[in-house]
């Protein structure tokens, strides 16, 4: 394995100066600090493929290893992943890192048409160059881009993904919740959401103090979600926000309900017939990965909950009341016990029980250093430990 460090001028991140751009990843300083992410990182019960080729299923018909797409995360770039590329381009893998919704436009674009996008990118480079990418290819998708890569799967027919790694996503939704590791994401949750969201719908300036929220906040962020849906198509955190109180949720979010198959087909019998063949396709194209490993920390200190990476998420409640009165009574729901996995809607359980599916939970991976060594948190987390131990033997 080629491990190059890569020197940047470093960068004083104040902490909420990092908030501003809190999922724009640019490479820092490699030094000595913290190695994280030494604990047992699968939280699955399954043991991890071995790595390379052979139980991953990473290697083409010739031998060599698979090509690569990365998917960045809000706000982001093909810059957030230099050190995966500088990494792995230096052992001759084809690696290419997506940028068709860079910046601004990952954050003012709802992820439905993200989706559309990345679908219709993922087909044009492998046009381009179909030798390459005939074998087969891998997924790699942080934060946001790990939803979106998933979702690109699940709508791409045609796909020939034979590993996904998902990097501290959104993958079941976000929700700031009563959990200890929701504590720091929910100080910085106003900041973060609050320059995306028109002052008149939602004043999260209002909302200085985490410690006095106490289901406040999110009951009455939900509350503008559920009363502005036109804003979904163009307010990525709403897309991403799931609430305890399903029903509005499922009617007003047009992405994780209808990916998920957790709306039930209605209406004139063509558009019933439609929709069960969507449910199938959905279900379909995600079962046709090889292996799918969601990696996710405690000490991710963006992502909220940090289950959601693992396809876990809170339990539920009756009412949008009961989000703010029974908010220290949810109880964090393990991806066996969601009604996705339940009812295996769209194929959770089925990989699962195949061993294909594996959820690693690294201890003191902040979030973005899965991508860079990091210093956003009171700590130093060095990325490439991180990249060595738990990523790099999966592709």
């Amino acid at each position: 394995m080629v491990l190059s460090r890569i020197a940047r001028a470093g960068i004083a991140l104040a902490a909420f100066s990092f908030i501003a751009s809190s999922f724009v990843n640019l490479p820092t300083v490699s030094g000595a600090g913290l190695t994280c992410g030494d604990g047992n990182a699968d939280s699955s019960g399954s043991s991890p493929p071995s790595p390379g080729g052979g139980a991953n299923g990473n290697s083409t018909a010739s031998g060599g290893k698979l090509p690569i797409f990365y998917f960045h995360g809000s706000s982001g770039s093909a810059e957030n992943s230099v050190n995966h590329r500088a990494n792995l381009t230096a052992e001759g893998r084809t690696f290419v890192a997506l940028e068709f919704c860079a910046g601004t436009c990952s954050t003012k674009t709802g992820l439905n048409e993200q989706v559309a996008m990345g679908v219709k990118n993922v087909r044009s480079v492998i046009a381009a160059n179909p030798e390459v990418y005939k074998d087969g290819y891998i997924f790699i998708g942080h934060s946001q881009g790990g939803s979106v890569a998933k979702f690109v799967i699940q709508e791409m027919d045609d796909h020939k993904v034979k590993t996904f790694v998902s990097l501290a996503s959104s993958g079941n939704g976000r929700f700031y919740g009563p959990q200890p590791e929701d504590a720091v994401p929910m100080s910085i949750a106003a900041s973060l959401i609050g320059p995306q969201i028109p002052q008149s719908i939602f004043n999260a300036s209002a909302y200085s103090d985490p410690a006095t929220w106490n289901g406040k906040f999110q009951r009455e962020l939900l509350a503008a979600i559920f009363d502005h849906p036109e804003l979904q198509a163009s307010i990525p955190q709403f897309n991403q926000a799931r609430s305890p109180y399903v029903a509005p949720w499922l009617a007003v979010n047009p992405l994780f309900p209808r990916y998920h198959n957790l709306v039930e087909c209605s209406g004139a019998p063509d558009a019933v017939r439609q929709c069960r063949a969507d449910q199938k396709r959905y279900k379909d194209n995600f079962v046709r990965v090889n292996n799918i490993h969601l990696f996710a920390s405690p000490n991710d200190s963006v992502q909220a909950p940090y289950q959601t990476g693992l396809y876990g998420f809170y339990s539920n409640v009756a009412s949008l009341e009961a989000v703010e009165t029974e908010f220290q009574s949810l109880k964090m729901l393990d991806m066996t016990e969601t009604p996705e996995y339940l009812g295996d809607t769209y194929g959770l359980q089925t990989l699962h029980k195949a061993g294909r599916l594996h959820r690693h939970s690294v201890p003191m991976v902040d979030h973005n250093c899965w991508n860079r060594n990091s210093t956003d948190f009171k700590w130093e987390c060095l990325w490439e430990p991180v990249y060595a131990k738990h990523i790099y033997p999966l592709l």
